[in-house]
């Protein structure tokens, strides 16, 4: 009998688990034209290649993306979001660990009739719960991860850490949940011990609807 309940389950699973990976792969597609390519560049003679990262609409010509995205200190520092001329809004950068909860920056852009606005999620997400991201790792085009949360909430920070790898132009990407809502905002890989042990640092959608309530 305990034979056949474990076989019954493992075929469940079988079955269950492509639709669940497609489903989110459905999720990822669909959300594509609300999630935007950022590229910051200057005219410093030091400098080999752009800034990458990614940004998400949050509304008609407004994007968010992770503050060390930006360079407000730069005059001559030109930022784009798809190709499209962007201008900085607001923002709040971390100086250091501590403050690691004011990175993110709110862009302006001129939008587009295929554009698709991202749904914040009313709360956040809770230990365990699945879910996605999707950005422009190293400028190589749109790509999508699967994951878990891992923390929901660290220390009172506005942060929460999933299980996921993002890497160098994943910054600012959005992750979402089951219903495509907007949980996330993407800031940084934590390491520990070693280069294969570590997890994503997200701020969570309760901070930032804080920073866009603030004037």
């Amino acid at each position: 009998m305990r034979t056949r309940i474990v076989a019954t389950l493992l075929a469940l699973t079988v079955c269950v688990a492509p639709v669940f990976g497609a489903t989110w792969t459905y999720l990822a597609k669909y959300l594509r034209p609300g999630v935007l390519f950022v590229q910051g560049t200057d005219d410093d003679p030091q400098r080999i290649q752009p800034d990458y990262c990614t940004a998400f609409i949050i509304a008609k010509g407004r994007a968010l993306t992770a503050g060390h995205c930006v360079r407000p200190d730069r005059d001559d520092y030109e930022l784009s979001v798809d190709g499209r001329p962007a201008q900085l809004i607001k923002y709040h950068q971390y100086v250091n660990n501590v403050n690691i909860r004011e990175d993110i920056a709110l862009l302006a852009f001129e939008p587009e009739k295929t554009d698709r606005i991202l749904v914040l999620a009313p709360h956040d997400a809770i230990l365990g719960n699945p879910i996605g991201t999707v950005g422009y790792a190293y400028a190589f085009g749109y790509q999508f991860q699967m994951g878990y949360v891992q923390l929901a909430h660290w220390s009172n920070t506005g942060m929460m850490f999933i299980d996921l790898n993002v890497y160098s132009g994943d910054s600012g990407g959005p992750i979402f949940n089951a219903l495509g809502q907007v949980i996330g905002l993407n800031i940084a890989v934590l390491t520990r011990n070693s280069p294969t042990m570590h997890f994503t640092l997200a701020m969570t959608v309760s901070e930032i609807q804080n920073f866009l309530s603030r004037k």
